[in-house]
């Protein structure tokens, strides 16, 4: 057969995909056509379907383009989701197997086909964290798997978690759009700061109605990371204050008068004794030198054998007064009325700064055994950035103790309050603390050597915060402390004109934790301290008989932890004048921080004082005190030197105050004609603060001195003033008969705004 005769072979039989889409958008179905290079009579459609393959996606439909024609089919595919869909066409190797595409004359599909259809751009959103501040904001990432063709829009909301929308961030909703060809874009959430260390706070930002574009990953966690101060910065200066209230009922047990008998004081005000007489002039409270009561009266308790450690019976009369000292005003806040004659007013609030007791008992065996009681009184004021805090802190303290030669041993129970708050430029709320725990302690002190002594406290409670315009929320609290110190006898120096010298040094450490609770983060607050101060005196006598005592005092301080920091000095002095001739006394005292690394911390005070009483011997004649303080504690040696009631940023860095101010004078005359011995006295009284005044108008009958204690009368009336608007009168009588002491008081009160009140009270002692 020749060339030109020779049969030409059908060309091979091949395939092609038209109309494939570039992309998909995730959900509707898509279509394509196959077109083979020729028809093919007899094709079935079942067999081009089991040809074909398809990842990420199902064939739905496979249909002749043209009813009729095998050359060209449509086939319809539903994507399985926003994933590429990858579409293929097998080549046939048998046209005897199922899914074979052969001609009538058995040409098989000799190509094999292959095409990837784009599924949507994804849409994700990353998590984001942000610290809590002024203008903080989260800020979220939002991205695109790839550039899109056009637009792309998609909406989204923010929804709580441990954060609250309108408290912790800003509830924010809103549409983000990307530009055809962009692939990222961000959402700000603001951060709203409440100051308040909440710990770490979630929420959830969720997108929602992708337009030209699938979501992928549409929920993002939002974190707020917090550093803010509160309450960890209060509950440091709240924890040290305690403290500072333990160390000081340490040191003034350290240094008490050891007489045996009953001593106590209610709001300043003496207690009696057994007999009815009064304490004298002892301050409890303060820590100064306590006169002994009478001891008329006053049986001593036997021990009941030899053993020293035996614990001796209190009289009944210790027993009265130290269970009127644990009452000493009703819930009423009425006033009470003192069993020496004095009338005591204000609330049961006012009255516990100044009030104190002491019982001393001694054995056979030698020992010392002192039960005793106080309430301490103190603030606190500090700065953190541009947050201010305060805080007052009332504890009442009793304790026991005992003395041995020169060794002492004391356990103190103490029940503290705290009450303050903070405020800032951002937000503000009230805190409050309650506290109970137990302080065991123990010194050593001789004379003529230094006194050294150590302590160490532990204590549970807690905590209410409340922020302004938010619900209050409460936590445990966990206190502890340690402190140690050592205070020099006096010693004299020629070398410094014969100054009397002394010293002090002490150190002090605490910590304050709460547990976490749901809006509020577990803290810690530390604070340490560490001081040494010496004092300096000289005595000079004048030759009209009257004395002139100079003082200096300097002082080095060392303060750490999540309070006030750094070093400081401290500096004060002072000139007392005394002629008993005259007897006039006047005094002048300051004090000041002279310097400290925290510039916010400001503190200083200066008070002078004058006394007359130009027959000191007798309650006949004129009398006048007159005190006038500014600031914090202006003076009392080394110890009120390193104690400064300081108050940090306090006046824009002035320190101090209005101040306080306190005059009583008295006229005594001579009632021997009615009865031998007695006095009566017209006395007024006017006292002042920043926070209240009172003006008292009265007449007193007692005894003068020097003879018994046996009747007393007190007439008192108080008009309103300008700082209290509440005005009261009151009459107290008391008297004794063989050992029995009745006393009796009658008060009417008038508050401002209406109402009246009215008091009596009876009471015996025997």
């Amino acid at each position: 057969m020749s060339a030109a005769t020779a049969p030409v072979a059908p060309p091979p039989l091949t395939a092609e995909f038209v109309g494939m889409p570039a992309e998909h958008n995730g959900r509707k179905r898509f279509e394509f056509g196959i077109r083979f290079s020729e028809e093919i009579p007899g094709l079935r459609l079942t067999s081009v379907k089991a040809a074909l393959s398809v990842t990420d996606g199902k064939i739905v439909a496979v249909k002749r383009a043209v009813a009729g024609e095998n050359r060209r089919v449509t086939v319809q595919v539903r994507p399985d989701g926003a994933a590429d869909v990858t579409v293929g066409l097998a080549a046939t190797t048998d046209c005897a197997a199922a899914g074979a595409v052969c001609t009538a004359d058995g040409r098989r599909l000799s190509n094999a086909l292959s095409a990837t259809v784009q599924g949507p751009p994804l849409l994700s959103v990353a998590d984001a964290e942000a610290t809590e501040g002024e203008d903080a904001a989260v800020v979220f990432t939002v991205t695109l798997s790839r550039a899109a063709s056009g637009e792309v829009s998609v909406d989204y909301v923010t929804r709580n978690g441990t954060a609250t929308a309108g408290e912790d961030y800003t509830r924010t909703r809103g549409t983000l759009t990307f530009a055809a060809g962009v692939t990222e874009g961000t959402v700000s959430v603001p951060i709203l700061d409440d100051a308040i260390d909440e710990g770490e706070e979630t929420f959830t930002l969720k997108l929602t109605a992708a337009r030209g574009a699938v979501i992928d990953d549409g929920e993002a966690t939002g974190t707020i990371v917090n550093s803010d101060p509160v309450p960890t910065a209060w509950l440091a200066r709240f924890g040290r204050t305690v403290a500072e209230q333990s160390v000081d009922a340490v040191r003034e047990r350290l240094s008490a008068d050891r007489t045996p008998g009953f001593r106590g004081r209610i709001a300043g005000e003496a207690l009696p004794s057994v007999t009815g007489t009064g304490t004298g002039a002892a301050d409890l409270a303060d820590g100064a030198d306590m006169e002994t009561a009478d001891g008329a009266g006053m049986e001593t308790a036997d021990a009941t054998d030899a053993d020293p450690f035996a614990i001796p019976e209190f009289s009944e009369g210790e027993r009265m007064a130290f269970l009127a000292l644990l009452a000493p005003q009703d819930d009423e806040g009425g006033d009470g009325t003192a069993d020496d004659g004095r009338t005591r007013s204000g609330t049961a609030e006012e009255a516990m700064p100044g009030t104190a007791f002491e019982i001393v008992r001694e054995t056979d065996g030698g020992l010392s055994l002192g039960l005793w009681g106080r309430v301490a009184r103190s603030g606190f004021a500090g700065r953190e950035g541009d947050l201010s805090l305060d805080g007052d802190v009332t504890s009442a303290m009793l304790g026991t103790d005992w003395t041995r030669r020169d060794a002492l041993f004391g356990l103190m129970l103490f029940r503290s309050r705290g009450e303050g708050g903070y405020a800032g430029p951002t937000a503000s709320g009230t805190i409050e603390a309650d506290l109970a725990g137990l302080v065991p302690w123990a010194g050593r002190r001789k004379d003529g050597a230094p006194t050294v002594w150590g302590a160490a406290g532990t204590g549970r409670g807690d905590m209410t915060l409340a922020p302004e315009g938010r619900d209050a929320v409460t936590a445990g609290l966990d206190w502890s402390m340690a402190a140690a110190g050592a205070e020099g006898a006096p010693l004299a120096l020629a070398a410094l004109g014969g100054a009397e010298l002394r010293w002090r040094a002490d150190a002090l450490m605490t910590r304050t934790d709460t547990e976490a609770v749901p809006g509020l983060a577990a803290t810690s607050a530390t604070t340490t301290r560490l001081r040494a101060g010496l004092e300096a005196a000289w005595s000079r006598s004048l030759a009209s008989g009257a004395t002139v005592v100079p003082r200096l005092e300097i002082g080095l301080r060392r303060d750490g932890g999540d309070a006030e920091t750094g070093f400081g000095v401290e500096a004060g002095g002072g000139v007392r004048f005394e002629d008993p001739g005259r007897g006039l006394s006047l005094s002048l005292d300051g004090r000041a921080l002279a310097l400290h690394e925290d510039r916010d911390l400001k503190d200083w005070g200066m008070a002078v004082s004058l006394s007359w009483d130009p027959r000191p011997e007798t309650r006949l004649g004129p009398s006048v005190i007159a005190t006038r303080g500014w600031g914090g504690a202006p003076a009392g040696g080394v110890a009120a030197l390193l104690e400064p009631e300081a108050i940090p940023g306090a006046d824009d860095g002035a320190g101090g105050g209005a101040g306080s101010l306190g005059l009583e004078m008295a006229w005594g005359t001579d009632l021997s004609a009615w009865r031998h011995g007695m006095t009566g006295s017209a006395y007024g009284r006017v006292s002042g603060s920043p926070d209240a005044e009172s003006l008292r108008l009265g007449w007193r009958v007692a005894p003068d001195l020097g003879f018994p204690e046996r009747l007393n009368h007190d007439f008192w009336m108080e008009p309103g003033t300008a700082g209290d608007a509440a005005a009261g009168a009151g009459l107290s009588w008391s008297a004794e008969r063989q050992s029995v002491r009745s006393s009796t008081g009658i008060d009417l009160g008038a508050r401002e705004g209406g109402g009246i009140e009215a008091g009596f009270r009876l009471t015996r002692e025997w």
